[in-house]
């Protein structure tokens, strides 16, 4: 088996740029199953950056179960967000919405 690190002079895993390196150096020893394409490799960074990477079931079903509940996160998060800036917009002042009416009904 091939070591993580470099142990006697023999360089491990960590130790290689890439796969295709490792392969060099060890014929057919070395494989990697992930990040593997940017799709892959998207699926793993979001999983890993939300820190939920133990609970994550990595196979295809699970892929997609995993990629729906985002989706639905953010479209349950995106309803009441969008309203809560509109109302900082309007307490702020930043909202044209009924600015034009006012002025015409002032000016006749």
């Amino acid at each position: 088996s091939i070591p993580l690190v470099e142990v006697d002079g023999e360089p491990g895993c960590y130790d290689f740029d890439s796969t295709a390196a490792c392969n060099e150096y060890y014929p057919g020893m070395c494989s990697q199953s992930a990040f593997t394409n940017m799709p892959n490799t998207m699926f793993y960074v979001a999983v890993f950056l939300g820190g939920d990477w133990g609970f994550v079931d990595f196979t295809w079903p699970g892929k997609i179960v995993c990629m729906f509940l985002c989706v639905a996160g953010i479209a349950l998060y995106s309803v009441p967000v969008g309203s809560l800036f509109d109302s900082f917009g309007a307490v702020l002042g930043l909202s044209d919405d009924g600015d034009d009416e006012e002025e015409e009904g002032e000016s006749a």
